[in-house]
């Protein structure tokens, strides 16, 4: 027990640093949330932080954040109601006394302690919202969770449909590390450490002298900000800004550079490049690198954009890293883009799976943002003599929106996907790939493609829920890209 209060003081800070992390988007003045309060005085068990929202049909986020000191643990049902731990009934009593102050609520419980996939993990829906999947509510799980929770059947119900988990999140070093500074930077403030110190010595000051300080809404953040001298001036750019429109336009005058390519994709429509379609993709790919190259000696690129999963692949080969080339790219309202250097200790965790049938070709199946593991089997179904085998690539600390949490982690994991597609070809005439990933991985990916590491990449597109995934561009080589189709 000596080191208690150590670890005690850990927790705080990690609560801290979490809260201000969620606390920065009370900056965007069209966000969705009006307002947060730190340590709420009135609530059980979700009192860490709660955030109002601006409109009623955006739920209010009620917070548990926990911080353990022993990572090697995972939580399970039985863990979260036991005598000693009732995280559940505590969350509970909390959610009965607030349910009716929104019209929607909901109740995050937040943790560096990952969810046991043999137990409450194989019941969490990591593809929508973190909330419990429909198979939990058919399971004897779910029947004895009523029973411990001791509470009608509808209101336990209602509670459970109010859960979210944010499991295996990040540690403290993650958060002391690069994390924060794509949100910081995202809203204009410093992100180097002595920003966050400060940031973290406010928030604290704010639960320390409680009462009305431990609400804050924008004005009182713009505040924080400007007694702090946390505004940040604009950092300069790569001289080449290439701007790749796919689904949407960019109609700043940022780019330097411009390929659009607005014809061949539409989220709405569903609208993607047909097999005649890709070579002018190519063409206009290789053709930009060439007058790249034949204009300056630079080899940073900054890229904007937002596109498929098979472009984000072709893009990264078409400039590779063999070649000298580095990338930078912001996704997701990112001010702070990531760059294909650095790393970090992210890994990928790998099973395999044979396949009946006379197949030869290999699978690799990147599940990172999201478990595929139904699309994949419908995707087999489809091609019943086509694979002899799939692999299945998690990162080792789990599978949600936030499994990519930094510049490092797209980097180690895009390094070790290489290597796993690489090791894929040793009994394959070709390896396929199917993504569910942040545009960085892939982008990162691509760049790590060398025709002296691996073979033809079969890439794919996602078509919806009804056409699954569909053959996109087929990647040769970091070298070029080509268009060679199933």
């Amino acid at each position: 027990m000596a080191n208690q209060p150590g670890a005690l003081m850990a927790g705080f800070d990690y609560q801290i640093l979490y809260s201000w992390w969620e606390m920065l988007r009370l900056l965007d003045p069209h966000g969705r949330y009006e307002s947060a309060t730190l340590e709420h005085d009135d609530v059980e068990g979700i009192d860490d932080l709660v955030l109002k929202p601006r409109r009623g049909t955006d739920a209010a986020r009620y917070f548990q954040i926990k911080w353990h000191t022993n990572e090697a643990k995972h939580y399970t049902l039985d863990l979260l109601t036991s005598d000693e731990t009732p995280v559940l009934q505590r969350a509970f009593r909390g959610w009965e006394a607030v349910r009716k102050q929104h019209q929607i609520v909901e109740i995050w419980l937040v943790s560096n302690w990952t969810a046991d996939p043999r137990d409450l993990g194989q019941y969490i829906d990591h593809r929508r919202d973190q909330g419990f999947t429909a198979r939990f509510y058919e399971s004897p799980d779910y029947k004895t969770l009523i029973a411990k929770m001791g509470k009608p059947a509808a209101d336990v119900d209602a509670f459970c449909k109010s859960l979210r988990f944010r499991l295996g999140f990040l540690s403290l070093s993650d958060f002391y590390g690069d994390f924060l500074d794509d949100r910081m930077a995202r809203f204009g403030l410093k992100f180097d450490n002595a920003a966050k110190c400060i940031a973290e010595r406010a928030t604290r000051k704010m639960i320390r002298h409680g009462g009305d300080d431990k609400r804050i809404d924008r004005e009182k953040m713009l505040q924080i900000v400007a007694e702090n001298d946390l505004a940040s001036s604009q950092e300069d750019a790569p001289s080449i800004r290439l701007a790749v429109e796919a689904y949407t336009e960019i109609k700043s005058d940022w780019p330097t550079r411009r390929l659009s390519f607005l014809d061949l994709f539409d989220r709405t429509t569903q609208r993607y490049p047909q097999a005649t379609e890709w070579p002018r993709i190519v063409a206009e790919l290789l053709e930009q690198r060439t007058q790249i190259e034949s204009a300056s000696s630079e080899k940073l690129i900054d890229v904007r954009g937002d596109f498929s999963p098979a472009m984000a692949l072709a893009l990264g080969a078409t400039f590779p890293a063999a070649r000298g080339y580095r990338l930078r790219f912001a996704q997701n309202g990112q001010a702070r883009p990531w760059v294909s250097l650095g790393g970090s200790d992210a890994r990928f965790a790998v099973t395999e799976e044979s396949c009946a049938g006379t197949g030869r070709d290999v699978l690799v199946v990147f599940h990172i943002t999201g478990d595929i593991s139904d699309d994949v089997q419908k995707f087999l179904q489809a091609r019943p003599d086509q694979f002899a085998r799939v692999v299945h690539a998690r990162p080792s600390h789990g599978v949600g929106e936030l499994s990519v949490r930094t510049n490092g982690d797209a980097v180690a994991l895009a390094a070790e996907g290489a290597e796993i597609l690489k090791s894929a070809y040793w009994d394959a005439p070709l390896v396929h790939t199917l993504t569910r990933a942040p545009n960085a991985f892939l982008l990162f990916l691509g760049m790590r493609l060398n025709s002296n590491v691996v073979g033809p990449i079969q890439t794919y597109d996602y078509f919806g829920k009804h056409d699954g995934y569909q053959p996109a561009i087929r990647v040769t080589s970091a070298w070029q890209v080509d268009h060679l189709f199933d």
